[in-house]
C-alpha cells in the first residue's frame, strides 16, 4: 500500500511537468513522447518492468517502477525513455556487470557516479557520504532504484551538455562525451545506440496504446453489459 502511495505520488509529479510544459520541450523526436500522464501509466510501467526483470528480482518491481518515476520527474526525463535505455543497457537485469565496470540497470560506473556527485549534479544522498568512495559507490550502485537515480542524471547532464540533441547525449552516454566529440571532430555522427533507444522507445509506446485500447473495450463491454442488465430487472 505505502509503495502504490509513492507509485502515484510520483507520477502526479509526472503529470505536473508534462502538463505544464517544464520539461526541455524540444522538437527532438526521442524527447518528451506524448503521454496521458494517467494511473494507466504506471500500470503500464508496472506490467513492463514486472515482466522484464529476472524472476529473482520481480517481488521488488514496485519499487524500481517508482525509483523510475522518481527520477523521471527530478530530470525531467519521459519514464519510457528510461525504461528504453534500461533494457538496453541490461536487459533490466539489475545484477548486470559490463566488461569496464558498468554496474546494474542502467551500466553506471562507480567513477561517473563520483563525478557526478563531486559536479553537484547529484546532491548529497542519504546513507553516503558527501564524498563517498569509488569501493563505497560499487556497492551503492548495486541498489536498482539509486543505480536509476545515477543515470537519469548523467543523461540529463549530456542533454544539457549536447543541446538536446537525442542522437549526441544518448552516444555520449554509450561511448562518453570525449569519445563521441574525438569522432564529431573526425567528421562521424554515431546513430546506432540512439537508433536502438529510439526503436525500444517504439515498442513501449505501441504496447502502451495497446493496453488503453484494450482498457477501453473493456469498460465499454462492462458499460453496455450493465445497461442491458439495467434494462432487463
Amino acid at each position: 500500500m505505502r509503495g502504490s502511495k509513492r507509485l502515484l505520488s510520483s507520477l502526479l509529479a509526472f503529470h505536473l511537468i508534462t502538463a505544464t510544459g517544464v520539461a526541455d520541450g524540444s522538437t527532438d523526436p526521442i524527447e518528451n513522447p506524448v503521454l496521458d500522464p494517467t494511473i494507466d501509466l504506471a500500470l503500464f510501467l508496472n506490467q513492463t518492468v514486472r515482466k522484464s526483470l529476472p524472476m529473482a528480482w520481480r517481488a521488488d518491481s514496485t519499487n524500481i517502477v517508482d525509483g523510475i518515476l522518481e527520477a523521471s520527474h527530478r530530470y525531467e526525463i519521459s519514464p519510457l525513455i528510461l525504461v528504453a535505455m534500461i533494457n538496453t543497457e541490461s536487459r533490466f537485469n539489475p545484477a548486470a556487470r559490463g566488461q569496464h565496470g558498468e554496474i546494474g540497470l542502467m551500466q553506471m560506473k562507480p567513477s561517473t557516479a563520483l563525478w557526478l556527485m563531486s559536479e553537484g549534479v547529484v546532491q548529497a544522498i542519504p546513507g553516503l557520504p558527501v564524498t563517498p568512495s569509488l569501493e563505497t559507490l560499487q556497492i551503492a550502485l548495486q541498489d536498482p532504484r539509486l543505480n536509476v537515480m545515477f543515470g537519469a542524471a548523467y543523461i540529463a547532464h549530456l542533454r544539457s551538455t549536447f543541446k538536446d540533441r537525442s542522437a549526441l547525449y544518448l552516444a555520449a552516454y554509450n561511448m562518453g562525451s570525449v569519445n563521441l566529440k574525438n569522432r564529431l571532430k573526425d567528421g562521424e555522427r554515431p546513430q546506432i545506440y540512439a537508433d536502438n533507444i529510439n526503436r525500444e522507445l517504439l515498442k513501449l509506446k505501441l504496447g502502451l496504446r495497446k493496453m488503453r485500447q484494450n482498457y477501453r473495450q473493456t469498460t465499454l463491454m462492462a458499460a453496455v453489459h450493465t445497461n442491458k442488465t439495467f434494462v432487463l430487472d
